[in-house]
């Protein structure tokens, strides 16, 4: 399971990134926030590899017929994801 650090000065944290995202709104902002100030290049390189992976298969997913609309939902955060990681508000 691909992991990514977030270390501060008074702490850290290790997430899952399978685990963690895509994630709603307000934990992405948090989080992408965290990782953008505290994390290693290699980290985010990891976590936009994924979430862009996810992406195109869920993309993919949603151009078959009789798609569930949780799908939509699930690549809509995809990308705010990314936005997110990327720097975007």
């Amino acid at each position: 399971m691909e992991q990514i650090t977030i270390d501060w000065e008074s702490g850290h944290m290790i997430l899952n990134i399978e685990n963690a995202f895509p994630c709603g709104l307000n934990r992405a902002k948090r989080l992408c926030h965290l990782i953008n100030q505290y994390s290693t290049e290699e980290d985010k390189d990891k976590l936009k590899a994924y979430l862009e992976g996810e992406a195109r298969m869920l993309k993919e997913a949603i151009e078959k017929p009789k798609h569930l609309k949780s799908l939509e939902n699930e690549y809509a955060r995809c990308l705010k994801n990314l936005e997110f990681l990327n720097g975007g508000k």
